[in-house]
């Protein structure tokens, strides 16, 4: 009877050499629409072969008997079954009957296995061949005697050792044991075929190089179908990179640690709301320099009772949302104070246990120096809303921040009018350049300037402004305040002055200039009269009443100029 190799079906090293090796009788069966067609078999079991199966027309069939039943049984459920047969001329077959899935084939077979006392691993069960052929962990495997029946591809890659080179060997012949280690290797070896099973041992093992290395050890004995122990499983679990990986975790844990311990704002870690930790800070913050006072408190006994809802409510919601806003709260340290503090909540897991971080802030003398300046801004404010002055604040592109109410008193427009709105266009044309001037000059050398300029008001009329300009600092952005006054009065004021001033030099030049004529004119009236009086006809009256009339004429004339003179 010929059918193909199982290699054909199964690249697995360690299974094909079980199913060359073993003494047991081995069948393997593919399940098509209406038969089970046999695949492979073992040499031990082609004494059997004749008596389950039949050439049929896609090869060789299993006759429709008990064996059929179980096999079509296996393929159905997925599930192990195990059943006997009685064989006259040959004795009586016990068989396990095990689906398993083939990857090369991508397709469920049946391994059929016959015990046979006489093997170790005739007892394998398919879920065990399965995870020996797939498990990245390296697995050995050793008769009762210690000797190494198996090793699978990860033994190779973690050892450095081959199948060939190993089996039909102890383990302390191929060195993979620290000297150290031997004795308590073979006692855990000999208790695992007692009956005993030791999971994840942590210990050392040998490369074939010589290379300590930290392993995680599964021991395990192996039984027949009988329940017999028959061999012990070792898995082997190469731990080296864990190891640095915990290593760098315990220095970045310590590092994370003092890093805690040492910053500056104050830290909480609790459990449920009771005080796992709290740094330095926390320390300081709560009024305190010993731990124990906080550490297993309940975190409710330090806020106001106004608080707790929304406290758990917050320690709750963060195992959802990973990190929550700020809150403000109020709390009673243990020298009896009362702090705001900001608090940010956050979950962290510490050895797999999820707690909450509290990151607090404390802004009681924050919220203090903001109390106290509202106040101020409300005094300042209430000065500047009454002042008669107009009194505004504008950005860096000129728009209204802040108008005063006197600016409705003054120019007519409304508060509303002015704020977002640039007084450009409310500006005389005459004088925009000037004030455009002054303005970047103050954004240039953050200093104060003064400017006068002529503005209109909304009924049109036009008012003389004078303005002081100072840069502030309000937030993260410069503005500029304005102070300005009307001048209006002042500057007539200052024309008539100037009016004036013009007619004092008139006046001035003009009793300067009487004075020098009247000198002269003094002495032609004197002697005139020294003239009439010895030429004296009454002919010639007539003509000296029009010369003397027309020289006091001169002198009314002379005197008035000289009322112009300065005193």
């Amino acid at each position: 009877m010929i059918v193909p190799e199982p290699k054909d079906l199964v690249k697995d090293e360690l299974f094909l050499s079980w199913f060359y090796q073993t003494s047991d009788s081995v069948f393997i069966c593919r399940n098509t629409d209406k038969e089970i067609l046999l695949t492979a078999y073992n040499q031990p079991a082609e004494k059997w072969v004749a008596e389950f199966f039949m050439h049929g027309k896609n090869g060789f069939v299993c006759k429709e008997n008990e064996f059929e039943r179980t096999c079509k049984n296996a393929f159905k459920t997925l599930k192990k079954v195990s059943f006997s047969f009685s064989l006259e001329d040959k004795g009586i077959l016990t068989v396990s009957c095990s689906p398993v899935y083939v990857e090369e084939i991508k397709e469920w077979v049946v391994l059929i296995v016959g015990k046979n006392k006489q093997n170790l691993i005739g007892s394998y069960n398919a879920s065990l061949l399965t995870y020996l052929s797939n498990t990245e962990d390296a697995v050995l495997v050793r008769d009762v005697n210690g000797t190494i029946t198996f090793v699978n591809i990860a033994f190779t890659d973690m050892f450095g050792w081959k199948s060939e080179e190993v089996l039909g060997k102890k383990v302390f012949e191929i060195n993979i044991l620290p000297v150290s280690l031997i004795e308590e290797s073979s006692r855990i070896n000999e208790m695992s075929l007692r009956g005993s099973s030791y999971s994840h041992i942590t210990t050392q093992r040998l490369r074939r190089g010589g290379e300590l290395f930290d392993v995680s050890i599964t021991y395990s004995y192996v039984t027949d179908v009988d329940g017999e122990i028959v061999g012990s499983l070792s898995v082997f679990r190469d731990m080296s990179e864990q190891k640095k990986i915990e290593s760098l975790l315990r220095e970045s844990e310590e590092r994370y640690r003092k890093l805690v311990d040492l910053c500056p704002l104050p830290i909480f870690v609790h459990q449920e709301g009771t005080v796992q930790y709290v740094n330095h800070a926390a320390l300081t913050l709560m009024g305190t320099d010993d731990e124990s006072k906080l550490i297993g408190k309940s975190i409710y006994s330090f806020a106001n009772m106004e608080h707790h809802a929304e406290i758990k409510k917050r320690s709750t919601d963060v195992h959802q949302e990973p990190v929550q806003g700020k809150s403000e709260y109020t709390i009673k340290t243990l020298d009896q104070q009362y702090k705001i503090i900001e608090a940010m909540v956050t979950s962290i897991s510490i050895r797999d246990n999820k707690v909450n971080l509290v990151l607090l802030n404390d802004v009681t003398e924050k919220k203090r120096q903001e109390e106290a300046l509202r106040e101020s801004e409300k005094r300042y404010r209430l000065i500047a809303d009454n002042s008669y002055d107009l009194i505004s604040i504008i950005d860096r592109n000129g728009v209204g921040k802040y108008i005063s109410p006197s600016h409705e008193r003054l120019l007519g427009y409304k508060e509303s009018e002015l704020i977002g709105d640039t007084a450009t266009l409310r500006i005389h044309p005459n004088d925009r350049d000037h004030t455009y001037e002054t303005f970047q000059r103050v954004l240039e050398t953050k200093e104060q300037q003064r400017m006068e300029y002529r503005m209109y008001r909304k009924d049109g009329s036009i008012i003389w402004i004078e303005s002081i300009l100072r840069m502030f600092d309000e937030g993260e952005q410069s503005d500029i305040l304005i102070e300005s006054r009307d001048i209006t009065e002042r500057k007539e004021n200052e024309k008539m002055i100037r009016r004036l001033d013009k007619l004092s030099v008139v006046g001035q030049l003009a009793a300067g200039v009487a004075h020098e004529i009247r000198n002269p004119l003094t002495s032609i009236k004197g002697f005139l009269q020294l003239y009439q009086e010895q030429n004296v006809e009454k002919k010639d009256n007539h003509y000296w009443e029009i010369i003397f009339s027309e020289l006091n004429r001169i002198e009314e004339i002379i005197n008035e100029f000289m009322v112009l003179r300065p005193i």
